[in-house]
């Protein structure tokens, strides 16, 4: 007997007779209250009694069907071959149907689930029939609604992919167990894999939660289920080729209803491209890119590394042209400042009222037009570097302003009552003597001293012409970079055109040296660049730039003087073959240098 049937039985039991158990039925109040229902057949299959909920159900009362057989009654889709199904099953004391028609009286067709239970006498034998039914209107109803919501949840979860699928970042989550659940197509591409190889496992297989900067960081040092959110925290995927790749981190909990942690979803932003352009940033201001080989340029690389470990303010001085901000760009890119901000300012450029604002910030209301608060560079540049160009220009009021700050590292906005701190290194920069400046009263003493903790001294370029030829070679590179030649060949400068350039003396320096090197690629027609496409005032310079106090050789038409020839190439010998430092040694312009030494090679042959 199976447990369906012993369970029958238990309901049901045995009844001396149908007639009592009809009797025994009428008199129970719940028959005409529960909401299925319900129909006693006898064994001859005629209808003997039907509760309320049968009566509405088939749209007929229960006195024109007492005594009608069943088939006519109740009129469902399992009369006929299916009747009396139980009894011809051995062992079987009833029978189920979902989903059947049943045609009301009313010409309706009802969806119902119907049981039919047999009802057996002391002696085993069956005496008649109960059928159970209920309408699946309801039912039907909730699997339309349950079809509808998760239709309903299949689109929000296809939205939701898709939503995850077209963000930058790659997504993943993870089980209590620290497993991964799911990831995205973005993950996938990140740790060069698919879905399938991960899922399952741990996050350490695909997540190096160290670094380089982090070496023993742990995110989740007590389990994922005491885990907080992480924001912003370094780390590394490490793809299936055992490549490190750096990322940016960021988590939150997942949890149930009743609060409790049941995973974690992460997202991790790909740090590649950002590294990269930070370090082609540093690489730009590195002292790679401050060309210069002389002695005095040497002594400057020498103080700026020195320099950089420290956040001693530093007063960098020199002409105009001269790569003043360049200095300070190396000086803050290779400080332990390096990650935080750099924020420049031309002191010379604006007032004191804006100046003061841009540096200071200010509060909503503070002046007309104020309509919000604005921080400052020097609150912007919190941790980092100030760098304050053209110092020279600023007036006697800001300087008094700015002293408080150079001392203290505190200020006060515009319209602000309290003075706030900030944690900044302050370069200063200016194309003027600032000692004499300030001896002269035009700048504050008291400031300079502060701001001149260490001076930096950039000679101009008519002091280190030695260097010009490695200048023109990196300009070049810039410039061919903007605008390609023909050929894809780096441009060269023709012999006289050169001369021209190291006999000029630069009063504009590099900026101006750079300019003219653009200008000589744009104009040029061919590779070869000629001293036709230079500037006029360095092809043509004026008479006293040129004029050469030659000691050794007064005239060009005077002849050639072996023993002050023998000089020459001892002297060049002595310089190692730099022969404007050879020239500056013998007294003579460079171009001069070359003449002779044109004129040496060409004598050598006939004195043989």
């Amino acid at each position: 007997m199976s447990q369906q049937d012993l369970v029958c039985e238990k309901v049901l039991g045995t009844v001396d007779s149908l007639d009592v158990f009809l009797e025994q039925l009428r008199a129970d109040p719940l028959i005409n209250i529960i909401q299925d229902g319900i129909v006693v057949i006898d064994r001859d299959k005629n209808v003997r009694l039907m509760n309320q909920c049968a009566q509405d159900l088939l749209r007929m009362p229960e006195e024109e069907a007492v005594g009608k057989p069943c088939c006519e009654v109740i009129r469902s889709d399992v009369c006929g071959d299916k009747c009396d199904h139980c009894l011809k099953q051995p062992n079987t004391r009833f029978m189920e149907n979902f989903n059947i028609d049943v045609l009301t009286h009313t010409g309706e067709v009802i969806a119902c689930c119907m049981h039919t239970a047999v009802i057996f006498d002391h002696l085993d034998k069956p005496v008649g029939y109960i059928e159970h039914f209920r309408e699946m209107g309801q039912v039907r109803e909730i699997i339309d609604q349950q079809s509808e919501l998760l239709s309903l949840y299949s689109k929000e979860k296809e939205r939701i992919q898709t939503l995850i699928n077209s963000i930058e970042d790659g997504v993943f989550t993870l089980g209590s167990d620290g497993r991964l659940r799911s990831l995205s197509p973005r993950l996938e591409d990140l740790a060069d894999c698919t879905e399938e190889d991960l899922l399952g496992k741990s996050y350490t297989e695909i997540l190096s939660l160290s670094s380089s900067e982090n070496p023993s960081s742990d995110p989740f040092p007590e389990g994922l289920q005491n885990a907080s959110p992480i924001r912003d925290h370094r780390c590394e995927i490490r793809t299936t080729q055992g490549a490190l790749v750096p990322v940016l981190l960021n988590t939150i909990p997942l949890k149930s209803p009743d609060g409790e942690v049941i995973g974690l979803m992460g997202m991790v932003r790909d740090l590649r491209e950002l590294e990269g352009l930070k370090k082609e940033l540093e690489d730009r201001y590195s002292f790679a890119n401050i060309i210069g080989t002389g002695p005095r340029m040497q002594e400057i690389f020498d103080l700026v590394e020195r320099l950089s470990d420290t956040n001693t303010n530093v007063l960098i001085q020199g002409e105009s042209g001269t790569g003043k901000e360049l200095v300070a760009r190396a000086l803050h890119y290779h400080s332990p400042r390096k990650e935080k901000p750099f924020m420049k300012i031309n002191c010379a450029a604006l007032p004191d009222p804006l100046l003061e604002s841009e540096l200071f910030g200010y509060e909503k209301g503070a002046f007309t037009g104020a309509t919000q608060r604005k921080p400052g560079k020097f609150k912007l540049a919190d941790g980092g570097t100030v760098f304050l160009d053209e110092i020279a220009e600023t007036s006697a009021a800001f300087q008094a302003k700015l002293l408080r700050v150079v001392q203290d590292l505190e200020f006060e906005p515009l319209g602000g009552t309290s003075a706030e701190k900030v944690n900044v290194r302050i370069l200063a920069a200016t194309n003027k003597d600032l000692k004499t400046e300030a001896e002269a009263g035009r700048f504050r003493e008291d400031l300079y001293y502060r701001l001149c903790v260490v001076p930096v001294h950039i000679p101009p370029l008519r002091e280190r012409k030695e260097d010009i030829p490695r200048l023109i070679d990196h300009c070049l590179e810039k410039v061919i970079k903007k605008y390609p030649t023909r050929t894809g060949d780096k441009p060269v400068f023709a012999p006289q055109a050169m001369s021209a350039i190291m006999d000029y003396d630069w009063p504009g320096n590099i900026r101006e040296l750079e300019n003219a090197v653009e200008r000589a690629v744009v104009c040029s027609t061919s590779e070869m660049i000629h001293a036709s496409v230079l500037p006029r005032e360095v092809r043509e310079p004026a008479p006293q730039t040129t004029a050469s106090m030659d000691p050794i050789l007064s005239s060009q038409d005077e002849p050639l003087d072996w023993d002050q020839v023998e000089k020459i190439r001892e002297t060049l010998t002595q310089c190692k073959g730099n022969k404007t430092l050879a020239a500056k040694m013998l007294g003579m312009s460079r171009t001069t240098l070359w003449r002779r030494l044109r004129e040496i090679e060409r004598a050598s042959p006939a004195t043989c």
